[in-house]
């Protein structure tokens, strides 16, 4: 099992991509992917960073995209949840809120996306989803697989 696991996303918040003013803080906020030390001793984080796919309008896969690094330790189960949006990173419970300051979503809902952690070139994890998510609803690691359905 590897130290980091790609454990949940909402690649597709609920309500419509855009307002009539534009994409809100709040949409973009309800965008996130999250992952998590499942192991019993705190991992480092520093040189850990998270990427994803890019496509071309084809859905043919065109390379990696870096979506953030990250540095610390992550404590035994706990996660790191990284929203789209802006926002004061925080904890609740297990989980660390991390937010990208991003004006615009990240994950790909046409072609379906891949949530990948790296360590330099070293892939630790990574989990995909298909195309159209489900609106508003939290996709899953399936046990055993690197789907999040």
């Amino acid at each position: 099992m590897s130290a980091l696991l790609v454990t949940f996303a909402l690649p597709n918040p609920a309500g419509k991509d855009r307002s009539a003013s534009g994409i809100t803080n709040a949409q973009l906020n309800n965008e996130w992917v999250e992952f998590k030390n499942p192991g019993y001793q705190g991992v480092s984080l520093n040189g850990v960073s998270l990427f994803h796919y890019t496509f071309d309008g084809g859905c043919e896969k065109t390379g990696e995209e870096s979506v953030t690094p990250f540095y610390g330790t992550l404590a035994a189960g706990h996660s790191i949840r990284v929203h789209t949006g802006s926002g004061q990173s925080y904890q609740e419970g297990a989980v660390t809120h991390h937010y990208l300051n991003r004006g615009n979503y990240i994950w790909n809902n046409r072609c379906g996306d891949y949530v990948i952690l790296r360590s330099g070139t070293a892939l630790l994890d990574w989990a995909f989803y298909d195309r159209n998510p489900t609106e508003g609803r939290v996709l899953a690691r399936v046990a055993g697989t690197n789907k999040l359905a």
